[in-house]
Parts: structure tokens; sequence; C-alpha cells
């Protein structure tokens, strides 16, 4: 029985519990959920610009939405730009599907949001292999490292979440893009905390050198 299924699970809990972030109130994180899915959908002056100013709009757009909270403006952008509403599970020695539903509004609403993320803003990126997945990547170790004091933090955390995802998610493996965008996402992170200003795009445009290097 492969026992480091659950260790890896348990061990990314508990970081998660011990990392430093704040909490949000549950009414307000709904509505500002419900607004910026909204703006996704409905806003002409987001919907007439290119894809990587499309996902600098939707930063600024889920600050003002924030207060000008980053931490609470990432972890709204993250749930946001999920291009799904469900998780399916597998558990390994239990042998049963479970599926965990996201915080999204309801199903029309969501997939019209779906339809409406940035999918083709990396140089491989086309209308046949879309990289909406790679927006949550790239927000949520933004949020992980700019709430944590160890940069090799939201690093290992990054590397467990894949190591989750590839284990338990059903027909979901370990993808070298995926781990690249988490450590683009963690430095955009750290950088905020020097600079409020910078922008995703300017940290999302070092994809093409780093891809480079690796393959």
């Amino acid at each position: 029985m492969k026992y480091y299924h659950f260790i890896i699970f348990a061990i990314m809990l508990l970081l998660l519990n011990k990392s430093h972030c704040q909490p949000a109130n549950n009414s307000s994180s709904e509505e500002n959920l419900l607004a910026l899915s909204e703006f996704i959908i409905n806003s002409n002056d987001f919907n007439g610009l290119n894809e990587l100013d499309k996902i600098d709009k939707l930063y600024f757009e889920s600050l003002r939405l924030s207060e000008n909270n980053i931490s609470e403006a990432l972890l709204l952008l993250t749930f946001a730009t999920l291009p799904y509403n469900k998780v399916p599970l597998k558990f390994p020695i239990l042998n049963f599907p479970y599926t965990i539903p996201l915080p999204s509004p309801n199903e029309k609403f969501f997939i019209e949001r779906r339809r409406h993320i940035p999918g083709i803003f990396l140089f491989e990126s086309s209308e046949r292999v879309m990289d909406r997945d790679k927006i949550p990547h790239f927000f949520g170790n933004a949020f992980i490292a700019y709430n944590s004091t160890l940069f090799n933090f939201s690093k290992f955390l990054g590397i467990l979440i894949e190591l989750f995802e590839e284990t338990l998610i059903s027909g979901n493996e370990l993808d070298l893009r995926d781990l690249m965008l988490n450590g683009l996402g963690a430095m955009f992170g750290y950088s905020l905390k020097n600079d409020e200003q910078f922008k995703p795009s300017e940290m999302i445009m070092y994809y093409s050198i780093l891809y480079f290097r690796l393959y």
C-alpha cells in the first residue's frame, strides 16, 4: 500500500494551516468572487484586451474589489480564474471516487466565465491548447509567497500541491509547465512585497526564457 500518498496530503495541509494567510470575511469574499466573475464575462474594457493585458486588468480589478488588500486580491483571483468548479479525487487505498466542489457561481454562470478566462498568453498556447488552468497556478503561488516569509516554503508547497494533484486527482499528471508557472507566481508574490505596482504580465513574460532553459 502506498501510504506516502496520504503523507504528502497531510504535510500539505499542515503547511497550509501554518502559513501566514490573512483571514477574509466569507460574505464579502463571496460577493467579490461574484463581482469579479461578472467583470470577466461582461466588461468590454476587459474583453477587448490582449491576453496578457487581460491578466493585468483582472489583477487590478481584484485589488479594487479587495480594497487594495493584496493578499485577498491574490486569493480572489485564484478562485475566480479556476477553469473547473469541482475536483474528482481518486483514493488509491479505499478505491472509490469522490468529488470536492470548489467556490464558484452556478453552473451556467461558471461556464460563461470560463469561456472568457485568458488561455492564449504563453508562447506555445493556441486555440487547440488553452492554458486557462495556468492562471490559478500563478496567482495561487503568488498568494502563498506573498503571505510567507520563507522563499523555499512557497517553492516546496507548490511542488507538494503538484504531487497531490498527480496522486489524488483523476486524470491528472505532473506537469513541468505548471511548476514553471508556480515558480513565476511565487516570484510575483515576493516582488509585490517590494513594489506594489508590479504587474503579473511583467513576471509571466519570463516564461519563455525559463521554458527554453528547462526543455
